[in-house]
């Protein structure tokens, strides 16, 4: 019993997108890889077997509406009978097909086989609806981090607080790039990071930078402005 729980909510965690999937304990186990196939198996079956219900249900009145559309416009002594059955079965496959649920139904059934074959080669697809989630998540995200930060504004630069180094930059936004292995440039000086911390106010992220030491080799430089933030739009 409990294995039978642990895979099928292995099948279930297989659909999740890697954000979600990446807090899981169960996360890059066999256990999920082998739900993944099963996973894919059982969407790709299940939703066959709807697609195929659907057609055997609808297929008759798309045939007859497109039947009637052709016997009108074809209709005469020089009518085709062959060709009005061909064209008239191509039309009513279309128009079951275009349907949007039946497309998304066949989509689905397709997709399951794609996370199926992929699950083969050991890597887990998410399934594209929770992945469309994931994704309007990131976005949300995105947009309330913005706000949280505030608008956009340019850096501003202080004196020094004390004599371990020689600038003391305010930014709005946090120089993810910046690090202690880097140079970085500014006003045609070089200078190294020496310090970060968060303060209260519009530019949270403090920044100390300390003069280039001598001797210190300057392989990864960073070119900077004050306007970065206004350039970055993040």
């Amino acid at each position: 019993m409990q294995t039978l729980l642990i895979y099928t909510w292995a099948m279930l965690a297989s659909l999740l997108p890697h954000r979600y999937k990446k807090h899981l304990s169960m996360h890059g186990s066999d256990e999920l890889w082998l739900g993944a196939i099963f996973s894919g198996a059982a969407q790709t079956i299940a939703f066959g077997l709807i697609f195929l219900l659907r057609f055997m249900q609808q297929i008759s009145g798309y045939m007859g509406d497109a039947g009637s559309v052709v016997l009108e416009s074809q209709r005469g002594l020089t009518m085709d009978v062959m060709q009005v059955r061909l064209t008239t079965g191509v039309l009513g496959l279309l128009n079951f097909a275009l349907q949007p649920a039946n497309m998304a139904i066949f989509y689905m059934t397709l997709e399951g086989g794609v996370r199926t074959i992929a699950a083969l080669t050991s890597e887990v697809l998410p399934t594209m609806p929770l992945y469309l989630v994931s994704v309007a998540h990131a976005w949300f995200e995105k947009v309330r981090s913005r706000l949280k930060l505030g608008p956009l504004v340019i850096d501003e630069i202080q004196p020094a607080h004390d004599d371990t180094y020689d600038l003391h930059i305010l930014s709005c936004r946090q120089k993810t790039d910046w690090n202690a292995y880097i140079s970085i440039r500014f006003r045609n000086e070089f200078y190294v990071l020496a310090g970060e911390g968060t303060v209260e106010g519009a530019r949270r992220f403090v920044y100390k930078l300390r003069k280039n030491p001598t001797g210190r080799l300057v392989v990864v430089i960073r070119e900077y402005d004050l306007d970065d933030p206004l350039k970055k739009r993040v």
